[in-house]
């Protein structure tokens, strides 16, 4: 399985988008629930950190699929940081899956797109 190497789903390009980084609405609170995995101290550091991911192209260590209701999933397997974002760029939300690479196959089975 492992994401987008496998069947039916497929990676896409990283290009510029419109939105860079979480909802006004829901940073403070992604902040607060996550911004310990981290060891940052800021809502910004904490953003820049997604962005960052987002932004990285799919390698040997990262890992991204786009589910059917067009929200993008990605994975560091390396540094275990999984990443939901949507097509014009706006962060969901980033945190350290517990189980790590057992989470992402979960999250590809789940959401997965289904061609």
């Amino acid at each position: 399985m492992g994401g987008w190497g496998g069947s039916s789903i497929k990676p896409f390009k990283n290009k510029k988008y419109p939105l860079n980084g979480f909802s006004a609405l829901t940073r403070k609170r992604h902040f607060d629930d996550h911004g310990k995995e981290y060891g940052v101290n800021s809502i910004n550091e904490y953003e820049k950190l997604a962005i960052v991911l987002r932004d990285k192209n799919i390698d040997t260590n990262i890992r991204e699929f786009i589910s059917e209701s067009g929200l993008r999933f990605k994975y560091d397997i390396k540094n275990n940081d999984f990443l939901i974002y949507k097509e014009n760029g706006e962060i969901v939300t980033l945190y350290k899956p517990d189980d790590g690479y057992n989470y992402w196959e979960r999250q590809v089975v789940k959401y997965g797109s289904k061609e």
